[in-house]
């Protein structure tokens, strides 16, 4: 009898930061606009909002004048989430944006 057991606990966001992200022209953005492009440069990952009130929360919080470097994928999700005091999850496969308070 074996009495060892091997947990893989990976989910897609370890590729995070071998992903780029473009660099961004100074544009007044929203948080949800930012999370948007952050999602769309994946392109193989689903994303939705934990609820409408965090949705609503990241349309609400603009950023004028917001501008990145290029960067990776994992760099620029971090600052979104430092900005809007919000956490990332992966659940059955879809990356959920939720408050991290």
């Amino acid at each position: 009898i074996d009495n060892h057991v091997t947990l893989n606990c990976k989910d897609l966001s370890e590729t995070f930061e071998k992903i780029t992200f473009p660099s961004l022209n100074v544009a007044t953005r929203s948080l949800h606009d930012f999370l948007t492009l952050c999602f769309n440069a994946l392109n193989f990952v689903q994303w939705q909002y934990v609820d409408t009130e965090v949705e609503q929360l990241c349309k609400s919080i603009f950023t004028p004048n917001s501008w990145i470097y290029t960067t990776n994928v994992k760099e620029a999700l971090t600052k979104a989430c430092n900005l809007g005091m919000l956490r990332i999850s992966c659940e059955k496969g879809i990356f959920v944006v939720s408050r991290s308070i």
